[in-house]
């Protein structure tokens, strides 16, 4: 018979074949060979812990992908944004940024929009002699999914009952979850701590 490549002449051979396959098999794996990647499904539990080789993913970095919501304009259902300490919980619904139909109506109401690491918290109303309360502030991530809330400011005009006043203190840490797989409404429940 003609020798080629990849012919095996006989039992011998053929261990040699297997080994060296083997071999190569194995260094391909070690070297990184194999391309393949698998897919890790959020909050599912790695294998591998993290090493020198594997780098965990930033706090801040992880939260903003669970929570893109820097420059996004967040609709309080209950009132006021951070101008009151003892609020357990906030409801808001994300403002759609291509306005829509209802454009007119959702112009109206209690707003807050996150900066970098700043918030402002702010009321429209139709009237011009309605209350009008902006609080300002700084937020950051503390823990997975909570946040610290510094209040600087609370502006307060001439028709509010209570005036103005700048706290410049912790109004709490607070846990983030959307309600909704379609991320469109968000909790803030209060905890005790980071």
């Amino acid at each position: 018979m003609t020798d080629f490549p990849g012919y095996v002449k006989g039992a011998n051979d053929l261990k040699i074949y297997i080994f060296q396959l083997t071999i190569l098999v194995l260094l391909c794996s070690v070297a990184g060979c194999n391309n393949q990647q698998t897919e890790q499904r959020e909050g599912s539990v790695s294998s591998v812990p993290p090493g020198p080789l594997q780098a965990k993913e930033p706090l801040q970095q992880r939260m903003e992908r669970l929570f893109p919501l820097v420059g996004v304009k967040l609709q309080s259902r209950q009132g006021h944004v951070f101008d009151r300490e003892n609020v357990d919980q906030y409801l808001l619904d994300v403002v759609p940024a291509a306005p829509d139909q209802n454009a007119f109506v959702n112009s109206f109401g209690q707003f807050l929009q996150l900066g970098e690491n700043k918030f402002k918290a702010h009321n429209s109303t139709m009237c011009g002699n309605d209350v009008s309360v902006v609080t300002k502030g700084t937020w950051k991530w503390v823990a997975d999914k909570k946040v610290e809330i510094f209040v600087e400011s609370i502006e307060r005009n001439e028709y509010c009952s209570k005036p103005s006043e700048k706290p410049k203190k912790i109004f709490g840490v607070f846990e983030l979850k959307w309600t909704n797989d379609s991320k469109t409404t968000l909790r803030l429940n209060r905890v005790d701590s980071p």
